[in-house]
């Protein structure tokens, strides 16, 4: 059985692991997950959501995104028992039209490997490691399928989500340079 789940994690760009007894799959965002990933955002606090709003939290948006395929990749987790979203990333391919004068004014220029990430953890598997296991997962894939060789986070993060500014930084992400939008942010590079 053990070999099977290897021959789908590799066939399809998935990774399966338990996190406190419960299984847990890494892959591709699904349109026929779209309900479930509205609900996912939509359950969200409103702390979470404060920090996470890449795009508007209906299935028509999310829609619209996963057609987009030349230019934005979903990414979920997802509980195997229960098939609920706990965990999503939109990647942007590329730099995001807003944030070019902000990222060139530190002295870069957008290359044909660049990303931008957004991700997010429901708040009930915060603090329980998914954030950590799903972005290594999501590195790991970005390098290797996409031959991706810088990772932006989409709209910096804020500077006072001191968790999340760790985790990027236990990542090998590199403050930029700081910005006001709503409380100060930090731009964070990581180069692969």
């Amino acid at each position: 059985m053990h070999n099977y789940f290897q021959y789908l994690e590799t066939l399809f760009s998935m990774e399966i692991i338990e996190i406190e007894n419960r299984s847990i799959q890494f892959g591709s965002f699904e349109i026929t997950d779209v309900d479930k990933l509205s609900y996912y955002l939509n359950n969200l606090s409103n702390e979470s959501k404060g920090r996470f709003g890449p795009h508007a939290f209906t299935c028509e948006a999310i829609s619209e995104l996963y057609k987009d395929a030349n230019n934005y990749k979903l990414f979920t987790a997802k509980t195997i028992d229960e098939d609920d979203v706990i965990a999503y990333t939109i990647i942007k391919l590329g730099w995001l039209h807003f944030e070019i004068p902000r990222l060139s004014s530190y002295g870069l220029k957008e290359e044909p490997f660049d990303c931008t990430l957004a991700p997010s953890v429901a708040d009930a598997w915060q603090g329980c490691g998914i954030g950590t296991r799903f972005l290594s997962y999501l590195i790991k894939t970005l390098k290797t399928e996409y031959q991706l060789k810088r990772i932006f986070l989409w709209g910096g993060v804020q500077s006072d989500n001191t968790k999340a500014v760790n985790l990027y930084k236990k990542f090998g992400f590199a403050p930029l340079g700081y910005f006001e939008y709503h409380g100060w942010n930090v731009d964070m590079l990581l180069n692969l």
